[in-house]
């Protein structure tokens, strides 16, 4: 259970990163709820979009930094989980997201972080990758390090219940086409 980790974590001051998409089907206000009747306080950074840009997860990092927040809590596709676990770096170490693209770049480790993925695809909540667009390259670049690795993930396939069918279905082949990648590979 969400509140068992938050409590196993010490989290006080908690950030939800997330997406607009996600806070309009009412789960974030459920999980709100829940984590503020444990006595915690929570605060939404909510403007995650897909394939996001790197200046997102800037102000994902400064959203948290503001807050004060001690603990991430990544909710949402793998653009929300990625968002969520470069934003847990970018609190606690001082160079700029560009400088960490490629592989164990990342010098220390990030706020304690619990991922909760509401569809199929990404499997971002196990993975050390994060991956982030540079629009004025147009590239998509990503970042290895074994400091993105969450705390805690949490899977409940009832999040990926109410999820519209286009995405069901785009989510379910991008888990198929990994499964593939990884077999032939």
């Amino acid at each position: 259970r969400m509140s068992d980790e938050v409590r196993r974590m010490g989290g006080r001051k908690i950030a939800i990163v997330t997406d607009p998409g996600l806070v309009g089907t009412g789960i974030i206000a459920r999980l709100e709820e829940l984590l503020n009747a444990t006595g915690v306080q929570v605060s939404c950074f909510d403007a995650v979009e897909p394939d996001p840009k790197y200046e997102i997860a800037n102000q994902a990092a400064e959203f948290t930094k503001g807050a004060e927040a001690d603990l991430i809590v990544g909710i949402g596709g793998g653009s929300s989980l990625d968002i969520a676990k470069v934003a847990s770096v970018l609190v606690t170490n001082s160079d700029p997201v560009s400088s960490y693209f490629g592989i164990d770049l990342i010098p220390a480790p990030g706020l304690p972080m619990i991922l909760v993925p509401t569809t199929a695809g990404t499997g971002s909540e196990v993975t050390p990758i994060a991956i982030l667009s540079d629009y004025s390259e147009k590239l998509k670049k990503g970042i290895v390090s074994s400091h993105l690795f969450p705390d805690a993930a949490i899977l409940d396939p009832e999040l990926t219940l109410g999820l519209p069918p286009a995405v069901t279905a785009a989510t379910g082949m991008d888990a198929l086409i990994h499964a593939v990648e990884a077999y032939t590979s």
